[in-house]
Parts: structure tokens; C-alpha cells; sequence
């Protein structure tokens, strides 16, 4: 019991380690009054407002798919760091663990994500402002690269950010770390900062030393799938990120939050995991809750017909049990050359 205990509390301290620069970042989302919008096309909008689920598609179909290879390479080369390196080791023997060193979480690290694009299911999101022009327009940057002639965007309560700390979630929202390739300043302080709470944790010993390990592996993992080319830093990219392994894959329906599906776009075969959004609002806002607690609109963009899409759009709220769907609607009316 004391040994699931001490474990139980690492995990805990771990959870405040992996989650502490998002929370940063939420908080600042927080005090700007500020949520989360996902830009796609009216198409996308309008299937995941009638199927009621939010589609995760594999890294190496989306638009950044080199991304995930940035990350890795950024970060093993950070770690070549004796300082670091030396921190890391410092902070594992202070714990109790002489069994194992950075160095060999690395190897494993490096091991196991070498081909991390076929493991890995994000879905993008975006922070916006509720003030100002961006409420009204969106961001034309946003509006190009996801729009593409035919734009709308889902308004995400910010308190979607909650599934992070549901046990049974198989999913996590982590915001992007934007990154100078040739000086990756502000990783290499995130990773010190991470060194700094390993070696706050209590003392452990070598039984937990798997523990610690797999912590580790985690932390460098997500740091993996949020790093970004700091020339996208005005996208304010947030991820929904999975990973998936065989046996999370069979059992992905008895989770009761998500579903697998092979679906063809463009004749090309994808394999894609759907978040079920109804069990998910359930359990972040209670039974109670419907889709309009975690939806608070759409916002319309470039589009040949905003006037037809306000109206299908509204008619689907309304179906959803929406109050006020009217009000939930914003055109754009921003230009855009197509």
C-alpha cells in the first residue's frame, strides 16, 4: 500500500510538472477573457456540430506534419547538453534512483519515437480573444491557411482545458511552444525548469524507478508534440493530441469518450480517432450539461454565401437545443482573395 502511495504521489507531482507551463498560458488566456476557436471549413463545422464528435487525424496528413520531426530533433539536441544532462542526473540521485540516467531515458526516448508521426492523433486549436476585432473577424492568417475559400470556426469554452485532469482521458490539451531552431532559449528553460521540480519531488528510492522513467518519457513527449517553428508564433496554437499504441487502439470504444473509424479523404485511406463530445461535456461540466456548454459559436468566414451559411447554421443550433442560436453566430465578413 505504501509503495502505491509514494507512486500515486509521484504522479501527482508529475501532473503539475507536465501541466504547469499550460497552466501558465491558460491563465493568461484567462485574464485576457479569452477562449479557444478551431478554424476549419463550413463543411468540417457543420459535421461536428451534427455528429457530435471532434476528429483527431494522424500528424502525417496535417498541414504540419514535419512538425513532430522539428520537435524531436530540437530536443535530442538540447539534451547533447552536458549541463543539462548533468542537472537531470543530480535531480535523479537526489530522489533515490541510481539505476538509470537521463542519458538512458533519452536512448529509450529516441528509440521508441523514431517513427513518432505514425503514433500520434492531433486535433488544432487556436486561442481567441473575446474583445476587439479578432471577436468579430478571426485572424485573416487563420482564416488562410484553414478556410480555404469556404472558413468557419467553432468557439470552444476555455474550460475544455478541464479533460486534462480527467483520469480516464485519453487525450490531452497542451498549448505550443514556439521555438528559434538555432536557439531554442525558452525549451531549454522549460527543461531546466522540469529538472528544477524532479529534484523537489520527495525521496523515492529505486523502486520507484520505472515510475520516474515513464514520467520522464511523458514530459519529452509532449514537449515532442508542441514544439513549433517560431515562425507560426501568431497562430496561438493550442493541440488535442493522442497517442496511440495496439492495445489502446482495440480498446478505444470501451473508454466510452472516443471511437475509431477509417474514413477516405481524396481517395486516401486515414485511420482517425473521434472524441465523443457528449460523454466528454458530461464529465467536464455534469449530466446536466449539453452541447451549448462547451460551444459558444461559430464564427463565419471568407465564404461565397454568408447569409445561407447564418442561416444552416443557425437551424442546427436551434436543432441542438441552443438558446438564443441567433445570438451564438457571427459573420466575418473579413476579405480574403481566393
Amino acid at each position: 500500500m505504501q509503495h502505491e502511495d509514494i507512486s500515486n504521489k509521484i504522479r501527482y507531482l508529475a501532473a503539475d510538472t507536465l501541466l504547469s507551463y499550460a497552466k501558465s498560458r491558460y491563465d493568461e488566456l484567462v485574464a485576457g477573457n479569452g477562449d479557444f476557436v478551431h478554424y476549419s471549413s463550413d463543411q468540417t463545422v457543420y459535421k461536428i456540430l451534427e455528429k457530435e464528435k471532434i476528429w483527431l487525424r494522424n500528424i502525417s496528413f496535417m498541414n504540419d506534419y514535419a512538425e513532430i520531426e522539428t520537435g524531436r530533433s530540437i530536443l535530442l539536441r538540447i539534451f547533447r547538453e552536458k549541463k543539462l544532462l548533468n542537472k537531470y542526473n543530480e535531480a535523479l540521485r537526489h530522489i533515490g534512483i541510481q539505476s538509470i540516467t537521463m542519458q538512458d531515458i533519452i536512448k529509450e526516448f529516441e528509440n521508441k519515437n523514431s517513427d513518432a508521426r505514425r503514433n500520434v492523433y492531433i486535433a488544432s486549436l487556436s486561442e481567441h480573444r473575446q474583445s476587439g476585432e479578432e471577436h468579430h473577424m478571426g485572424r485573416l492568417q487563420m482564416w488562410q491557411a484553414y478556410g480555404r475559400g469556404a472558413g468557419a470556426a467553432l468557439i470552444i469554452n476555455r474550460e475544455f482545458m478541464r479533460v486534462n485532469a480527467d483520469e480516464k482521458s485519453l487525450i490531452y490539451i497542451a498549448p505550443i511552444i514556439y521555438v528559434n531552431p538555432d536557439s531554442p532559449d525558452n525549451l531549454l528553460e522549460e527543461m531546466n525548469r522540469v529538472a528544477d521540480k524532479l529534484k523537489a519531488f520527495p525521496y523515492v528510492g529505486e523502486e520507484q524507478a520505472g515510475t520516474v522513467m515513464e514520467i520522464l518519457m511523458s514530459i519529452l513527449f509532449i514537449n515532442m508534440v508542441t514544439i513549433k517553428h517560431i515562425g507560426f508564433k501568431e497562430e496561438r496554437e493550442w493541440r488535442i493530441a493522442m497517442v496511440t499504441t495496439p492495445e489502446i487502439s482495440r480498446n478505444i470504444s470501451k473508454s466510452g469518450l472516443m471511437e475509431k473509424d477509417v474514413v477516405f479523404v481524396n481517395g486516401v485511406m486515414q485511420k482517425i480517432y473521434k472524441i465523443l463530445l457528449q460523454p466528454t461535456i458530461k464529465r467536464i461540466w455534469g449530466e446536466e450539461a449539453g452541447l451549448q456548454a462547451m460551444i459558444k459559436g461559430i464564427l463565419i468566414g471568407p465564404t461565397p454565401n454568408v447569409a445561407m451559411s447564418q442561416e444552416v447554421f443557425q437551424e442546427m443550433l436551434e436543432e441542438k437545443g441552443f438558446v438564443d442560436a441567433d445570438k451564438c453566430i457571427v459573420a466575418s465578413h473579413i476579405p480574403l482573395r481566393i
